[in-house]
């Protein structure tokens, strides 16, 4: 692979270069001193900053066939969205402002005036307008602006007004916290002109790089814009390596093949003792989903009884794994998909009968359960696959698979590991469809999201189609979540929520295992922006600086 060879020959290079043995020198001869002059710093971007990625999930450009993960990595840095995010704060984009119109049922965006597409095109409401009626078709893999909104006009050339699916106080969320791929602005008549695989050959936006190449499996490359309304880069040439192997990457890194790498705290004391600095870009909860719970062709398998799925909880010693695998730099998980980040909730409350019920410690009750439920013998394959592959932002999912592999088979599971791919996971995720998700157990990174129902939407719901864990046994959580969706009153949305928590984490469809930082390794010759959000690498690009800069 081009770029692997490239870092492999920069890596033995640096390493080569030992410095020759001692010879006698020559008597020196007196010169006049001169003056040294450091070099000018130049005026707009320089140089190239080289980021290593674990995985580039389906490696494409457009937003409605991918994850917000995917997207992220490849439309991230020369791509921009209606509205972006620092933290849980939410900061204008494309959109200058955003407002609920007064009765409630719609949203009105204010688009900024002057943005350019890198083709030279203006930006206008009517590219708006053509995003989001893309983003909620029936193509889309992410359903939750489709079940939110209704339809999309253009007020004028720099207002839409986004009428919702009735009220839908989440709908800015949406569109820019973790997820700005549900809020990317694509170049209407350039798509139009020469359609959508046209475009994947040859995409194009209105962020601070515009695209030179993508080599599959490999890399992508981008350049700086010299000028930008909103960001002008620090660096020239941008290019995202795909480099799956830590230790690769790790010695990238070191010999300065790398700038920018996507990190594990299980390495953090190797990038430490070589010097190098990490920054922590978000958190991240690793679970293991159980899949097939309540699909009624699961029935004859362990996952499909809540004796053996509670006790799959309960052998697993969380504290110990953040004590241990993770350094004690993580921090314990909330139960039935809540993450730190979540609005609406009581989070005290979780974490506390989180301690209590779902995720303590109990491998006497684990073997006790999983006896009284005929394990092995009930089953007709007593086997559990525990599938494993890495995603950005959480490339320690595979090994922590095998910390949790050890704790099942110390109270008498019998576990097949799978290493897997995320892509090709993340087409076969819903249990009702998939024969082969049934009875299944997979990791997975759930991301600190702060509107509840869209992360349980995507989890547990039937009418998302997406991970269906609940299957359709539990219509009442479908109605819960659109309402909660939509309901205006805070004190209300809560109510709906944590009965659907209860309900969730009463079916044991999920073994949280612990809210992971999610880190960057840094290069001596770099320095990493304070916002934090998400932790797909490539779409801090725009803010990275050359150290000391």
């Amino acid at each position: 692979i081009k770029a692997m060879a490239l870092l492999l020959v920069l890596i033995v290079s640096f390493a080569g270069c030992a410095r020759p043995a001692a010879t006698p020198a020559p008597t020196p001869t007196a010169k006049p001193t001169a003056t040294s002059v450091p070099a000018p710093t130049p005026a707009g971007p320089y140089g190239e900053l080289r980021i290593g990625i674990a995985t580039f999930g389906k490696e494409t450009f457009d937003p409605v066939r991918s994850s917000s993960t995917d997207t992220l990595q490849f439309l991230g840095p020369m791509n921009e969205s209606l509205l972006r995010s620092d933290g849980a704060k939410l900061l204008p984009g494309v959109a200058d402002s955003w407002e609920l119109a007064p009765d409630g049922g719609s949203w009105i965006f204010r688009i900024h005036k002057g943005i350019k597409f890198h083709n030279g095109d203006d930006l206008t409401a009517a590219d708006v307008k053509f995003s989001l009626e893309r983003l909620t078709s029936p193509a889309t893999f992410d359903p939750t602006l489709r079940g939110a909104v209704d339809r999309v006009e253009q007020i004028d050339q720099h207002t839409v007004r986004v009428f919702t699916k009735g009220p839908q106080p989440y709908l800015p969320v949406y569109l820019a916290y973790y997820t700005p791929a549900a809020g990317y602005v694509l170049p209407k008549n350039y798509v139009e002109q020469n359609s959508m695989p046209y475009f994947e050959q040859h995409p194009m936006g209105s962020g601070p790089f515009k695209f030179v190449r993508h080599t599959g499996g490999d890399s992508v490359e981008y350049e700086a814009l010299d000028k930008h309304w909103r960001q002008v880069p620090s660096f020239k040439k941008l290019v995202n390596i795909l480099l799956p192997e830590e230790a690769t990457r790790l010695a990238a890194l070191r010999t300065g093949a790398l700038d920018i790498a996507e990190a594990s705290l299980e390495i953090v004391p190797d990038l430490e003792r070589a010097g190098l600095r990490t920054a922590n870009v978000a958190f991240a909860m690793g679970v293991v989903l159980l899949s097939g719970a309540y699909v009624p062709e699961s029935a004859g398998l362990p996952v499909a009884d809540i004796k053996v799925r509670q006790a799959l909880s309960l052998a697993v010693d969380r504290d110990e794994i953040i004590k241990s695998f993770f350094r004690g730099k993580a921090v314990k998980a909330l139960p039935g998909f809540l993450t730190q980040a979540c609005q609406d909730v009581d989070i005290p409350y979780w974490y506390d009968l989180g301690d209590k019920v779902y995720n303590r410690y109990d491998p006497q009750e684990a073997s006790r359960l999983l006896k009284e439920a005929g394990y092995p013998e009930r089953f007709a394959s007593p086997a559990i696959q525990l599938w494993n592959y890495s995603m950005a932002g959480a490339s320690f999912l595979p090994k922590m698979a095998e910390v949790v592999a050890s704790y099942w088979q110390k109270v008498g599971v019998k576990v097949e590991l799978r290493p897997s791919d995320q892509a090709a996971v993340q087409a076969v995720r819903n249990t009702l469809k998939v024969p082969a998700l049934r009875g299944v157990t997979r990791t997975m990174k759930v991301s600190a999201r702060p509107s509840p129902p869209q992360i349980l939407d995507v989890y547990v719901s039937g009418r998302a189609a997406a991970h269906v864990l609940l299957g359709e046994k539990f219509p009442e959580v479908d109605a819960l979540l659109q309402s909660s969706a939509r309901e205006m009153d805070p004190a209300k949305r809560k109510e709906m929520l944590a009965k659907v928590v209860k309900t969730v984490s009463d079916a044991y469809v999920v073994v949280a295992v612990a809210d992971v930082p999610a880190l960057a390794g840094l290069g001596p010759n770099v320095d990493f922006p304070t916002i934090s959000g998400f932790p797909e690498l490539p779409a801090y690009a725009e803010y990275v600086k050359h150290k000391g800069q």
